[in-house]
């Protein structure tokens, strides 16, 4: 083997053992994801349905996108409104408001589900209230309100 060579061999062994030591970079968590969509100025604006009043809801399920929900006013001056989300995986889902709104998820017979037990704090300030649910394939309704304002944004975040 000519001294070239073996310099090649050399540098491409050491090339390669650097590569392997590097630590691979780490996927962004859905709470990360979430603060970076919601912090974001862009926005799909819907406006939410009252829960008595006839009518489909309108959908907030696509992915990665944040939601400004315009909410109606109700008869106490309060806003509050109901959206739906399409859930397209089994699997825990998280979600966001940039506004402290009380919110519930409601599975197809208008029950209340329960939030996973122990779910993280948001991770941002842009996040001002949060919930993780475990669903399956299914459309649920997110209802929010009472509220102060009439305006909010909301995202889901698959986990």
């Amino acid at each position: 083997m000519t001294f070239a060579a073996a310099r090649f061999v050399y540098a491409t062994a050491l090339l390669s053992a650097c590569a392997s030591t590097e630590p691979a970079p780490a996927e962004e968590t859905p709470e990360q994801e979430a603060c970076e969509h919601l912090g974001g100025s862009l926005a799909t604006a819907v406006t939410a349905v009252d829960d008595k009043a006839p009518g489909q809801a309108p959908d907030v399920s696509k992915a990665h996108t944040k939601f400004t929900v315009t909410l109606p006013a109700d008869a106490s001056g309060t806003y509050a409104g109901t959206v739906r989300f399409l859930a397209p995986a089994k699997g825990q889902y998280l979600v966001v408001a940039d506004a402290a709104v009380p919110f519930a998820l409601l599975d197809s017979g208008g029950k209340a589900l329960d939030p996973v037990a122990g779910a993280t704090k948001a991770a941002c300030a842009a996040v001002a209230a949060q919930a993780v649910y475990a669903l399956d394939v299914a459309t649920y309704r997110l209802k929010l309100g009472p509220a102060p304002k009439a305006t909010v944004s909301v995202l889901f975040e698959a986990k």
